[in-house]
């Protein structure tokens, strides 16, 4: 047990739980009168679990994208400013270590696109197996179109990888700054690859479809930006995941305008067998806390593997980050629970079964945070000197205990 003391105010509060548990933060939830409330509590008692970019990685953007292998002893982190030339882009790979992620190597931009500065990194996707690696190169700029994008392909030879392959953007969907490849999702049995063009027609945006043919990966179906927010130049498609089963797909809008603002939105697509397609059948909108902000909700995404628990993330100085709960399984029925206060911009949002990882970069320095997830917690907390103001109250002093 540890005992830890807090000063800070909040709501009147009933069912006082832990939640999240970070090595600098403890955060706590709360049931109140109008809802869930959430707060951060500061605690001087604990040692961060950041991982910080290798020194090479100082003052560029590390964290820009991550990648999760799907038994979770791999950790993929990208410095697009970085490699050996600058904004080339860059892969570092770290292994978990009995809890302790070492860095052991890294996946440099291939040499034709050296010196080109192609991002390289701006995206990573595994394959289901865990053998296979999608790279997104958003700024790589073909013969005819200035950052056109470019999806590179790595396979797994022993301890390294090896680039294989490549995608390009299709032909009818090539425009200057579209972008291919800022986002990458594949589906659970390998056979389908999503990619998204949020560039796309001035930045409406949209995502495509690749089915894996005779070798080769063909764009086969694409998935508009639906009609009611196409108008607004959302960039479609900025952020694509798939729910574990792969028949949702959750793509970002974070231009999309309301009241003037660039408030942001998620759109959620469910599979019809039967037609063959992706119907567009609800959307997350941006909280009311943050709308007026300039939030660009949905700018990160990422979802729990038993597919209950959203986190999206918007682009705001404060990095707020947003969770939603979906308490019946495949209905796609999502409440919102609260919002986190990350501090940072948030560049990117993974997640497994017990760890959300959170990238933040400001001021072009990047840093990786880790949260855990815990429930059922037992918390014996003493309230002293509670003085009531109005629905306020002053938390003069908490004593928490808890297990390690």
């Amino acid at each position: 047990f540890r005992r830890v003391l807090f000063r800070s105010y909040a709501l009147a509060a009933s069912n006082l739980q832990i939640t999240y548990i970070t090595s600098s933060n403890i955060f706590l939830t709360w049931t109140t009168g109008i809802g869930a409330s959430y707060y951060k509590l500061q605690s001087t008692q604990y040692i961060p679990p950041y991982i910080y970019g290798p020194l090479s990685s100082i003052n560029n953007n590390f964290g820009k994208a991550m990648a999760l292998s799907p038994d979770g002893n791999i950790l993929l982190i990208s410095d697009t400013n970085g490699g050996v030339i600058l904004y080339d882009g860059i892969i570092y790979i770290y292994i978990n270590n009995n809890g302790i992620w070492n860095n052991i190597g890294q996946i440099t931009c291939p040499i034709f696109l050296q010196g080109s500065g192609s991002l390289f990194g701006s995206s990573i996707t595994f394959s289901s197996d865990g053998n296979i690696l999608y790279i997104g190169a958003i700024n790589y700029t073909s013969r005819y179109y200035q950052s056109e994008g470019l999806v590179l392909i790595y396979t797994k030879s022993g301890n390294i990888w090896v680039n294989t392959s490549q995608i390009s953007c299709p032909e009818n969907y090539q425009i200057s700054f579209g972008q291919f490849g800022k986002s990458i999702a594949i589906s659970p049995d390998n056979n389908s690859l999503f990619i998204s063009v949020p560039g796309y027609r001035n930045k409406e945006g949209i995502v495509l479809l690749f089915k894996y043919i005779a070798g080769k990966w063909i764009s086969v179906k694409e998935i508009n930006c639906p009609i009611s927010i196409y108008r607004n130049l959302p960039n479609f498609g900025t952020c694509i995941i798939l729910s574990p089963d792969g028949n949702t797909i959750y793509i970002s809008a974070p231009g999309q305008v309301f009241d003037g603002d660039y408030t942001g939105s998620v759109q959620i697509f469910s599979y019809s067998q039967t037609d063959d397609l992706w119907i567009n059948i609800t959307a997350i909108q941006c909280p009311i806390i943050l709308q007026g902000t300039y939030a660009m909700f949905g700018n990160s995404m990422t979802i729990s593997s038993d597919g209950n628990s959203l986190f999206i993330g918007e682009t705001y100085a404060y990095g707020y980050l947003a969770y939603f709960k979906n308490n019946i399984n495949n209905i796609n029925i999502w409440t919102y629970i609260t919002t986190i206060t990350n501090g940072s911009p948030l560049a990117c949002l993974i997640s497994n079964s017990s760890n959300l990882y959170i990238s933040k970069i400001k001021n072009n320095i990047g840093v990786i945070e880790i949260y855990s997830y815990i429930n059922n917690i037992s918390v014996i907390s003493s309230l002293i000197n509670i003085l009531i103001l109005n629905i306020k109250i002053i938390f003069k002093m908490i004593i928490l205990y808890f297990i390690l």
